[in-house]
Formats: structure tokens, sequence, C-alpha cells
């Protein structure tokens, strides 16, 4: 028999814990939308531990951030493949958070705190820039260097041989120096005698470097700096330092001061708000001259925000540019285009044949071509390698070297090449034929026909061999064709035309953020003339092929690109097509949990999320404290039950 009231005292035990419970489950966590995809980190502000991003070491190249982010000591150190760290708020920094970074480029913030010289300790081709920057408070760049109030914290390499410690500083920090390559270092105006404080370096400084105290510095008043450069650093001695005159280098002159202008340069995709690269690069004047900083013009990109700028002192100038292109290359590699001819000469010098190489292309700038080399032929004419310097037509002279020998073999390759109707467009190439003919033999070949096409002018269709060969037809759609107006939405694979199946990744839905997505087709490489999105071509550099059937890749940035909802992928050959669905949906996020103090604050950078949580972020916590609560209430009712039941039976457990 149940003791009385024990029903009921149970049950307002359990009600009581449940309530705990889920007070603790509300003000114990609260969450943060983080992203991660593809070697990008893009976040609206948080905190990066030892263990936010340790899975992608390897692979993390670019960190964006639209809110204040902070990275804890050693959290991102020797992260071998980070470039970028671009946070438009506060940036906070622990001692070695970015150290051992090899490859990173550039790190831009509004404002920074909490940076050491530890902190970008080893990052030998690091720009800093602080756009939000107050030359004198808080932390800030200077001629190159970065300052934290009258400190000079942290001299990156690409700050120059060359650096002016400015006016107003006091101390240097220990390490300051570490990555530099600074060989002559200028105090101006007494500055020196300000110097309190110099702290140690460590492979810093080198034989031949100087340190010239000018306005009138000794060695007694400039105390701090004297000291260190003769007798506490590496390769100490007298010489090191020098003043405008006294105990060493008597009778220098200050030599003409110079100024550093930063130019930034930041690159956005097509939409004007997702960023492709931000470069950082410096300029340096002669004080008391009046310099104009012009924007640089890029292929495929157009100029939103920033003009040419007069500047007269240390300052930081951006320019901001929107992609032209739905896929944009990297802005800042030049490429020129380079058109290689090969040439044919007989014994006597006589002209036998001339064609366009397939050394011909892009070329980056001071890359080189070599010319290829032909059985029984010797190069007489045209520098090879050839550098190339600007776009460019190269031609490379072949002469006949010995008497032709009917056992030489060369290859004729027969190429269909498929155009629109209007010709404008390439849209696919294939081979017909790969043969192999004698020297000095003839060759000779016609167009053939395919479905939905008719054959268009034609050239090296016939010929000697001397050399291997390349013999191209060419084709225009019809107009009306099947394959130039297919742009109904259907997902079946199989009628009249569609002859070929979609074999893995049919049907698929993934969000905006899940590229690069693979989609296989049983259709032969040889026959496919393009892939099509919602029946247009994807443009070029938005996919990768590869054969087995045929493997289409698209590109992160370009799924990115697509409209949430459903596309149709198409994939069309000469004969046939094949489609499929394709579902995007919003972008997938990773939920990071912060842990809140009790007075409700959350770590430095973070602004606690008010919102009401829904389904996709609902705490499996929550289903405990409310099992707990409907045990208590259910306590509660059969207590109540039993009394009612001692009642009619005429007992009471009062």
């Amino acid at each position: 028999m149940v003791k009385k009231g024990f029903l009921k005292k149970t049950g307002c035990i359990l009600i009581s814990v449940s309530v705990i419970l889920t007070g603790l489950t509300f003000f114990g966590s609260t969450t943060s939308e983080a992203e991660y995809s593809g070697g990008n980190y893009i976040v609206d502000g948080g905190t990066i531990t030892a263990t936010t991003l340790s899975d992608h070491k390897s692979e993390l190249s670019y960190i964006s951030s639209t809110g204040n982010l902070a990275i804890e000591g050693s959290a991102l150190q020797e992260y071998d493949a980070l470039e970028n760290v671009i946070v438009t708020g506060t940036l906070s920094l622990g001692s070695y958070s970015l150290a051992g970074n090899g490859a990173l480029n550039s790190v831009v913030c509004t404002t920074m705190s909490g940076a050491d010289a530890t902190t970008f300790a080893g990052c030998s081709g690091i720009n800093i820039n602080i756009t939000g920057q107050t030359a004198g408070s808080g932390y800030y760049m200077s001629g190159g260097a970065l300052y934290n109030g009258s400190t000079l914290v942290y001299v990156p390499a690409s700050a120059g041989e060359s650096v002016t410690v400015r006016s107003g500083t006091t101390a240097v920090s220990a390490g300051a120096f570490n990555d530099s390559i600074v060989t002559a270092l200028y105090f101006q105006n007494k500055d020196a005698d300000k110097i309190t404080s110099f702290g140690n370096q460590s492979g810093w400084p080198s034989d031949e470097m100087i340190c010239y105290c000018y306005g009138g510095s000794t060695e007694t008043s400039a105390s701090a700096v004297a000291t260190f450069f003769t007798r506490d650093c590496e390769n100490a001695g007298a010489n090191k330092v020098q003043y405008d005159s006294g105990s060493s280098g008597g009778g220098s002159t200050d030599p003409t001061t110079e100024y550093t202008v930063t130019v930034v340069e930041k690159f956005y995709q097509k939409d004007g708000t997702t960023e492709v690269k931000t470069n950082t690069s410096t300029k340096t004047f002669t004080t008391g001259t009046t310099n104009t900083i012009t924007p640089a013009t890029y292929d495929n990109y157009e100029l939103t925000d920033g003009t040419a700028t007069s500047v007269t002192d240390t300052t930081t100038v951006t320019f901001k540019y929107k992609a032209t292109t739905t896929d944009p290359v990297d802005p800042t590699v030049t490429k020129y285009t380079v058109e290689v001819t090969e040439e044919f000469y007989d014994a006597n010098d006589k002209k036998t044949s001339s064609a366009k190489s397939t050394l011909s292309g892009e070329y980056a700038a001071n890359s080189t071509i070599t010319a290829k080399t032909f059985s029984g032929y010797s190069l007489t004419s045209g520098n090879s390698p050839y550098t190339v310097t600007g776009n460019a037509s190269v031609v490379f002279k072949y002469k006949v070297s010995s008497s032709t020998d009917s056992s030489t073999k060369y290859t004729v390759t027969v190429y269909d090449e498929f155009y629109k109707s209007n010709m404008s467009t390439l849209t696919k190439r294939t081979i017909r034929s790969v043969a192999k003919y004698s020297a000095g033999s003839k060759y000779s070949y016609s167009p053939t026909s395919y479905t939905g096409y008719s054959h268009w002018g034609g050239r090296n269709e016939s010929g000697t061999v001397n050399s291997d060969v390349n013999v191209y037809f060419f084709y225009k759609e019809k107009d009306g064709s099947s394959s130039s107006s297919s742009t109904t939405k259907k997902n079946t694979t199989a009628d009249t035309t569609g002859i070929y199946k979609i074999t893995e990744g049919a049907n698929q839905k993934v969000p905006q953020n899940g590229g690069p997505l693979k989609i296989v087709c049983n259709g032969p490489m040889e026959k496919l003339l393009r892939v099509m999105m919602d029946g247009k071509d994807i443009p070029e550099g938005s996919y990768t092929l590869e054969s087995g059937s045929v493997i289409l890749t698209l590109t992160y940035n370009y799924v990115q690109s697509l409209e949430v909802g459903n596309h149709i992928v198409r994939f069309e050959y000469i004969d046939g097509y094949s489609e499929t669905n394709l579902t995007i949906t919003g972008k997938s996020t990773t939920t990071v949990t912060y842990k809140v103090s009790s007075d409700g604050s959350i770590s430095s950078g973070h602004t606690k999320d008010t919102t009401p949580k829904t389904a996709d972020g609902f705490d499996a916590r929550y289903l405990l404290c409310l099992a707990i609560f409907l045990l208590g209430a259910g306590a509660i009712l059969m207590g109540r039950q039993r009394k009612l039941e001692a009642i009619l039976a005429n007992r009471s457990d009062d």
C-alpha cells in the first residue's frame, strides 16, 4: 500500500526537477551559425579555438567574418594552406594564433586587439591592413609595421629593408623584428631618446644592419636603443648605431625620409557581395611629395568603389572590383594569348606546309614556350624557348635535315568541330580519325553527316604529309534543331532521342553551399556536344569533364550561384541526350555551441542569440525535461484518483 501523500510529493519533486533542468539547458548554451566548405570558413562572428578547424588544417585557405572574430592562442598555428583572414569588425588575436603560416598573404580587419610579436611569427609573406586604424591609438599600421599605441609590435618582411620608427614610440616588443628583413632602422627628431624598452630579438639584426639615431640623439640620451645595439643584440657593436655626431658615424646626415601607402584591392563575384580575393601591396614615396594612387584595370572585372587618390603621408587606399563574368578567374594573374605557327620547308627552302600549333594558347607572364621537335627536320628560325611578355604571334620554322625517308611515319588527325547556328560559339570538338602516313604520301578527307547539323566550309582536306597534320571540318546547327532549342524541363531519360541515362547523381537535392557536385551519364565522351543547365550552356570554368562514361563535376562557386529551386541538367550528344532534375535547397549550416556564464555573458566577439529555437535547432535535452515533467504530473493525478476512490469506499487518506 502506497503511503499517503507519497504520489503527490513525488510528482511535485519531478515537476520541480524538470523546471530546473529546462532552465539549465536554456541558459547553459547558445548557438552561433558557422559555415565551412571547400577550404573556406565563413561566419558572422565568433571564436576559433584549437579544435574548431583542426579537421581542416591541411586545406583551410580562407576565413571571412562579418562580425567580431576571436582566434585563441595557437588556434590556427601552422595551417599551411591559410592565405587570407578577412574580418569586418574586431579581430581578437592570441599569442601564436596565426604563427607559422608561410602562405598567409593578408590579414584585413576593421580593428584589432590582443596581437603580439608571436601572433604572426614565421608569416614571411603577410600583409596586414587595419581599415579602421587611428594612428597612435589601439592597433594600427604605420610605415608597414604594426603598432599598439606607442609600442612597436611587429615588423613583417613586407615592410622592406628600410623602416622608420613612428614618432612617439616608447617601446619595441621582444621579437618585433624576428621576421623582418630590415637592414636600416631610422629614428628621426630625437625619437630614439623616447624609447625606454627595446626587447630581445631572434636572428636580427644581421651583420650589415645599422640603426640611425637622428635629430640630436646621443649614446647617452638614446640609452635603451644604444644598449640594445651595442651590447644586447646579436652582432652587437658600436658600429651598429650612428648619430648626427658622437661616438659612431659622426657627421652623418639625415637621409631623405619616406612614407608608405598601403593599397588594398578587393575583388567580388558578379553578385557584388561574395568576395573572391583581397590583394594588398605597398608603395613608398619621398616625404614632402604628393603622389597619385590610380586603380588598376583587370580583365573580367569592373571598378565599383574607389577613385584615383592623391596622397601626401602614410595611409591606406582601397579599391573594390566586381566580376563581369559568372565564374571569374583570379584577377591578379595576368595571362596573354600567344598564337604559335609551325612552318615546314624542303631542302631548297621552299615552304611545304604551315599550320597553327597545339602550343597556341594562354600563358602567364614570363612563362616560356619551347618549340616542338619533328623527326627529319631541324629548327632554323624562331626563338626557342620563347619568353611570354604579352599577346604575340610566334613562328617556328623547320627545314628538312636529311633526305626524305619513306619509312618515316606521321600522324594525320581528323577533327569534327560543332558550332551554334550562327557559327559564333564552338560547342564540341571530336576526333573522327587518327591514321599513320609515310613521309611524302598524300592524304584526302571529306566531311561526314550528323543529325541536326550541316557541313560548313572546310580546310586542310588534302595535302602532302611531311609532319603530323591536323584536318578540320566544321558543322553548324540547323535552325530549329532539337539540339539548339531544348529548354523543356522534365525528369525522364528515355524517348526517341533521349537514349542515354544518368547512372550516378540523378535527381539530387543539395544545399547552395553543397558543391562540388558530381553527375555521371553513360553516353560516350567522344559524342558529347555540351552540358546545359535549364536550357543554357554551363559557363566554361564552372565544371570539369572526365571520361568514364561522362563524369560532370560542377564547381563549388557555380553551385553557389544557382537559385534555390528546381533545375534541369542536360547532357547533349551528337545522337541523343539525357536529363535529370537538380534541386537546390537553402545553405546548410553547422551549429557551434558556446557556454554562457552565470551572469549571462558570452565569449568575446559574440552576441547572445535570443531568437527562439526552431525545429532545425532543437536541443534534444528539452525532451528529457518534458518527460520528467509529464511523469510528475502523472504521479499527482494518480494520487488524486486514489483519494477519490477512498472517499467513494467510505475511506479517507486524511
